[in-house]
């Protein structure tokens, strides 16, 4: 295997899966910090951002015991109830407002652990055919090809119909 494809391999199936893994830690530990040390309070939905493709982005703004407003989005359960103006529950971290989602927002355990699975299951699967492929010794270069074991086609001239032996007796019916 050259260098490039090499690279190419390891970037495709180690480097990106593991980023997507962290990136899922980082979220799953703000979800379970948010719900056992955040404080809650609720917000105003600022809008909503439709994505076919995942859940809702809800925009949200709330405003902390001193009286400074904190903007943010996340995506939230019950986006498809809410509209702009409606109350939301916001958990927030007190030393850091910033890190804030919806009460039912976050990663959850299941999604959590089924992505994880996904993840682990793909580098898993693209290290042993990584592996099979390295340990499959290369064609030896002795052996003839296919081309050279075959004949040219070489047509035949059509083949003169069998000599007839009469028509055979009709039987009793």
């Amino acid at each position: 295997m050259t260098p490039t494809v090499l690279v190419a391999v390891i970037l495709g199936f180690v480097v990106v899966p593991l980023a997507m893994m962290v990136s899922l830690l980082r979220k799953r530990g703000l979800t379970q910090r948010l719900r056992q040390e955040g404080l809650r309070t609720q917000g105003d939905v600022l809008g909503i951002t439709k994505d076919d493709e995942g859940p809702d982005v809800v925009h949200y703004a709330f405003f902390l015991p001193d009286g400074s407003r904190i903007e943010s989005e996340g995506h939230s359960k019950a986006s498809g109830q809410l509209c702009p103006g409606a109350p939301l529950d916001i958990l927030y971290l007190p030393e850091d407002p910033r890190q804030n989602q919806p009460v039912d927002g976050g990663t959850g355990q299941v999604r959590f652990i089924l992505e994880m699975i996904f993840l682990i299951g793909f580098m898993l699967t693209a290290a042993i055919l990584f592996i099979k492929e390295e340990l499959t010794p290369p064609e030896s270069p002795q052996r003839p090809s296919p081309q050279r074991q075959l004949r040219p086609f070489e047509p035949q001239p059509p083949r003169a119909a069998p000599p007839s032996k009469g028509t055979p007796p009709l039987g009793s019916y």
